[in-house]
């Protein structure tokens, strides 16, 4: 029992992802372009993870050792490009699009240097996470200083918004220990008494919550 409860701990981000992308495409709401750029970055994580199962699965059934790094490399390319575009036409000024460009200079770097050297990092994840904070604030100043007359708790973005938050606020203390913490000898015990990569997973979990609480909304 214990082990069929930490299996499903281990995939229960997985399985919240998936289930946000079923959602949408049962409830195929109409919508405005930029929750489509989201839909794209659900979209990417779910063939992340197919694609991820199926290497592992490969590598299990034949015995041989395989290599992951490229496969998060190029994962961490495509929710950037998603994320990008869907914030691109939440407010294009022009100190947003300074913010991008800094952003895409120190990801570009970062991520050339993790393929060449196929070394595991989520300093990566980590400078993303601040991008990500730094953009939904925006969207939180935009809102609340210049307030429509619709209610904000039934637009899809605000949640949208909200769940991204959520997930790269809390999960960027994760990304920039988690490299530590797994290659120091004396900072693995931290692991059996703080399971970082299983709260990143209840946090994955609790943002998909408000994913498809964006896509109930009926604006």
């Amino acid at each position: 029992m214990f082990e069929l409860i930490h299996s499903l701990f281990t995939r229960i981000d997985s399985i919240s992802t998936f289930s946000v992308l079923v959602y949408f495409l049962i409830k195929r709401p109409k919508t405005e372009t930029a929750f489509y750029w989201f839909i794209g970055f659900i979209s990417s994580e779910c063939i992340f993870i197919i694609a991820a199962e199926t290497q592992a699965l490969y590598s299990k059934y034949h015995h041989t050792d395989y290599n992951n790094l490229p496969l998060f490399h190029l994962a961490s390319i495509l929710y950037v490009i998603n994320l990008l575009q869907f914030f691109r036409h939440l407010f294009p000024t022009k100190t947003n699009k300074v913010i991008d460009i800094i952003f895409l200079i120190l990801f570009g770097f970062l991520s050339i240097f993790n393929f060449i050297y196929l070394t595991r990092t989520f300093t990566i994840y980590g400078l993303t996470s601040i991008w990500v904070v730094i953009k939904c604030m925006f969207y939180y100043s935009q809102e609340f200083t210049n307030p429509t007359k619709s209610d904000i708790l039934k637009s899809k973005i605000f949640w949208v918004v909200s769940g991204l938050f959520l997930y790269f606020s809390v999960c960027f203390f994760v990304f920039i220990t988690y490299d530590y913490i797994t290659f120091n000898p004396k900072a693995t015990r931290i692991l059996d008494i703080i399971p970082t990569w299983l709260i990143q997973n209840c946090i994955s979990t609790l943002s998909c919550g408000f994913f498809i609480k964006a896509i109930k909304c009926k604006e």
